[in-house]
């Protein structure tokens, strides 16, 4: 069975048709504690780059595509991204493709982005390699994800909920940044990982709700159990704010720098 996390017309069409879904998990992080500047560690690392053109595949709304342009003027930077929603709001020069089919030609990319996105793609072997083909000798790729045990606390109150209504739970995408870094050390010369370490605390039950119903075409469940799961979930949720004033959850983010692409 195709998961929800890789197919690509349900990514297109229903989970990122525009940037709404993926900006309203993205609001969650102002709770965050410590507070990451996560544009701002992404930007810092591709300055390292040789002279070039910057690719940023997986683009999604576009916010570290424009962050990159207004810090390096002197440099292009495409966006690229599956959804045509997505790429209509990164701003041009932007492009519709696939990170399993990149369509840049051999050694011509100075360095490349993957942000939150290479367990959106059904193979991402193929993509990691496309990554370093497409990169000059001098190269480098920051990918970013989360690892094993990032929002623990909302995935197994998830689970819960779809159990406690008759449904049938599905685990998020298996494949976390450390699952990322053995692929990327296949591929290229020099790996080093920076891990970022928080909690969220979110002193309203909205936000929450809010971030976990954005995920509805992720879940694997058709809208009639997701609304009964949803029902459950708001529910706790706002039970455990009215007790503790609260929500927290973990937090386990991190950032891989990819250098010198190896070649067959």
């Amino acid at each position: 069975m195709t998961s929800p996390f890789t197919a690509r017309r349900p990514l297109r069409e229903r989970a990122y048709p525009d940037p709404s879904n993926l900006e309203t998990r993205r609001a969650v992080y102002r709770f965050r504690r410590p507070p990451l500047d996560l544009v701002g560690e992404v930007a810092a690392r591709l300055a390292t780059a040789p002279p070039g053109t910057l690719l940023d595949v997986g683009s999604g709304s576009g916010v570290h595509t424009r962050a990159l342009r207004d810090r390096h003027p002197d440099r292009t930077v495409i966006g690229l991204d599956l959804s045509h929603g997505m790429a209509g709001h990164t701003g041009p020069p932007a492009v519709v493709a696939d990170a399993e089919a990149l369509p840049v030609a051999d050694g011509v990319v100075a360095g490349c982005l993957a942000v939150h996105m290479l367990y959106h793609v059904p193979r991402p072997r193929l993509a990691v390699a496309e990554l370093a083909r497409v990169l000059t000798d001098d190269g480098l790729v920051v990918i970013v994800a989360q690892d094993g045990g990032d929002r623990a606390e909302v995935e197994g109150l998830w689970r819960d909920c779809v159990h406690a209504t008759g449904g049938e739970w599905r685990r998020e995408s298996p494949l976390d940044l450390s699952g990322m870094a053995v692929l990327a050390a296949d591929h290229f010369e020099s790996v080093t990982r920076h891990d970022f370490p928080g909690e969220t605390v979110v002193p309203d039950w909205r936000p929450v709700v809010a971030y976990q119903e954005s995920t509805r075409a992720l879940s694997g469940l058709s809208d009639a159990g997701f609304d009964a799961a949803m029902a459950e979930f708001t529910a706790r949720v706002r039970s455990e704010v009215a007790r503790t004033g609260v929500f927290r959850f973990t937090n386990r983010v991190g950032i891989l720098t990819a250098r010198r692409p190896l070649r067959s």
